[in-house]
C-alpha cells in the first residue's frame, strides 16, 4: 500500500514538473514568434514612414501609415503580454531570460515611440515637397 501510494506521489511531482517545464518552452516559443511578428510590423512601418515619395501625401496614404502603425503597437503589445509572462525556476538564467525579454519588449515601444514622432513629421515634409513640385 505504501509503495503505490509513493508510485502515485512520484508520477504527481514528475507530472508537475513535466507541465512546468512544458509551459516555460512553450512561453519561450511564443516569444520568439511574438518577437518576430514585431519586427516584421515595426520594419514594415519603418519602411513606408521613412520612403521618400511625395506622392504618399493622400489620405488613403496617411490611413495606410496609421495602418501599420496599428499592427505594429498590436504585435508590441502581444510582445509585452508574453514578456510579462512569468518562467519557472525549471529554465536556465529564468531571471536573466525574464529581464532581457523585458528589455527587448521596451526597445520595440522606444523604437515604435520614435517612429510614431516621426511619421507626421515625415508625411508633412512630403506634403511640402509636393506642393513645390507643383
Amino acid at each position: 500500500m505504501l509503495l503505490v501510494l509513493l508510485l502515485i506521489a512520484g508520477a504527481t511531482v514528475c507530472g508537475l514538473f513535466y507541465s512546468m517545464f512544458r509551459h516555460d518552452t512553450m512561453t519561450l516559443d511564443h516569444f520568439t514568434a511574438a518577437y518576430y511578428t514585431s519586427d516584421k510590423a515595426t520594419a514594415d512601418f519603418a519602411s513606408y514612414v521613412f520612403t521618400t515619395d511625395p506622392d504618399k501625401n493622400s489620405s488613403g496614404s496617411r490611413n495606410k501609415a496609421n495602418d501599420l502603425e496599428n499592427k505594429a503597437v498590436k504585435a508590441h503589445n502581444e510582445l509585452k503580454a508574453i514578456a510579462l509572462s512569468r518562467v519557472s525556476s525549471l529554465v536556465k538564467n529564468d531571471a536573466e531570460l525574464m529581464r532581457t525579454a523585458i528589455e527587448i519588449c521596451d526597445y520595440f515601444g522606444a523604437q515604435l515611440t520614435l517612429l510614431d514622432r516621426g511619421k507626421n513629421v515625415v508625411l508633412n515634409i512630403n506634403a511640402r515637397l509636393a506642393n513645390k513640385q507643383n
